[in-house]
């Protein structure tokens, strides 16, 4: 048992200790359920209500752990958080699923934001449905049903978390199935036409110079880097850029795919094609041993920006891109090697200061865009059969029929008036 302090009292027969802090005018109950320690206030300022309190507590806890209901509870938060470090840990490892990083997002933006102060115990079904209706205001709109999937299941992951170490029975955990018919049907994100992103590629250089001298500048550089080799490879930002090193790149010259993506605009000097190991996780292998990632060749222009950053880069100490891919270091840092966590906020200042950040649909645009944007030109420049921009971006042919299937259309139409 804990050493007592100066004041207290013991009660039947030693089970509960009430004492009572300098710096706290009431009184606190401890007492023991089975191999755990239950520390409480009473709330109460005299003793003998505190005795009373304490018994009424002890009684509780006594009769939820006879009944293998949970005794304590935690908040949501904690839960949360302990969730959170799990599915990165996966991800880091290489074993976690690329869908686990959305789980991060959505639990860091929304359910921590929302139930953080809640004991997880206490969340029901009433509770769900204010969340409900707390995320349609967030959005702005009822969610796409792909999301509602996205944080029914972090959700279920948290809860059961909290099951599992007690503190919260299984029956008391709340429905969270979506429901037929809920949600949007998913749609593309809103993309740049050829006009809109010359006047982002030009606004850019600008911008960059009206940044305040230091990390404010050094910021916006990264973002004008980021931005063009997103522009010009299709990657994911964030999933698929996060864990990008100089190490992942390399130069080779036998790469048929490339001719079929780009023709000869691709091949860099001495006809050597730049490659981007494009990998899910940390680590470039499964625990089986199998790589866990696919091959993306860039557009050529990726050549010279990250021969920029190269020069950016004052962690690095190299002249050459060639000599940048001997570093395990990550691509998209700051000039000190540090990372930021602002590319998407700056991403989203920088296209409200060109006036670009709302489509003419009146959609928001997002550092997703410029996907859809390099996904968008390959398919209207007619640079690659499907199945082959299915391959480099990393998605599948259904996807891009789904998503792009009106680009053909209007592509034929446009043959009518010629």
């Amino acid at each position: 048992m804990p050493k007592l302090a100066d004041e207290s009292i013991q009660l039947h027969n030693g089970k509960i200790v009430l004492t009572r802090r300098e710096r706290s005018p009431y009184w606190q109950a401890r007492f023991r359920i089975g191999n755990k320690w239950i520390r409480t206030s009473t709330k109460c300022t005299e003793s003998k209500d505190a005795g009373d309190a304490a018994f009424e507590l002890y009684n509780d806890a006594y009769y939820k752990a006879k009944n293998d209901l949970p005794v304590v509870s935690r908040k949501f938060k904690s839960i949360a958080e302990a969730v959170k470090t799990d599915l990165q840990r996966q991800l880091d490892s290489g074993v976690g699923k690329v869908v686990y990083k959305d789980y991060i997002q959505a639990i860091d933006n929304y359910m921590i934001t929302f139930f953080g102060s809640h004991n997880v115990g206490s969340i029901d079904d009433a509770l769900i449905q204010k969340f409900s209706d707390y995320r349609i205001e967030r959005f702005g709109r009822e969610p796409a049903r792909s999301t509602l999937n996205t944080h029914s299941a972090a959700l279920n992951r948290i809860f059961s978390e909290a099951v599992r170490q007690k503190y919260m029975p299984v029956f008391q955990v709340p429905s969270l199935k979506v429901r037929k018919g809920a949600g949007r049907e998913g749609s593309r994100r809103p993309s740049f036409t050829m006009d809109e992103y010359r006047k982002l590629f030009t606004f850019m250089r600008k911008w960059v110079k009206q940044g305040r001298k230091g990390k404010s500048t050094d910021i916006r550089y990264l973002l004008q880097k980021y931005v063009l080799i997103l522009a010009n490879s299709g990657l994911r930002p964030g999933t698929e850029t996060a864990n990008l090193k100089w190490k992942h790149l390399e130069f080779r010259k036998d790469v048929d795919a490339s001719e079929q993506l780009y023709g000869d605009e691709v091949i860099a000097e001495q006809d050597q094609y730049l490659i981007i190991h494009v990998l899910y996780g940390k680590t470039s292998r499964s625990v089986n041993g199998k790589i866990k990632g696919r091959e993306s060749i860039p557009r050529n222009d990726c050549r010279k920006h990250l021969e920029n950053l190269v020069k950016q880069s004052k962690y690095l100490e190299c002249e050459t891109l060639e000599e940048a891919m001997l570093k395990d270091e990550y691509v998209f840092a700051m000039p000190d090697g540090s990372r930021t966590n602002q590319l998407g906020r700056k991403f989203e200042q920088l296209l409200t200061d060109a006036e670009l950040l709302m489509s003419r649909k009146d959609e928001r645009r997002t550092l997703y865009s410029l996907r859809h944007f390099y996904i968008t030109q390959a398919i209207i420049n007619n640079r690659a059969a499907l199945h082959t921009i299915a391959k480099q971006c990393g998605t599948s042919i259904g996807m891009l029929e789904k998503h792009y299937s009106h680009l053909e259309v209007w592509d034929k139409r446009k043959d009518l008036v010629r």
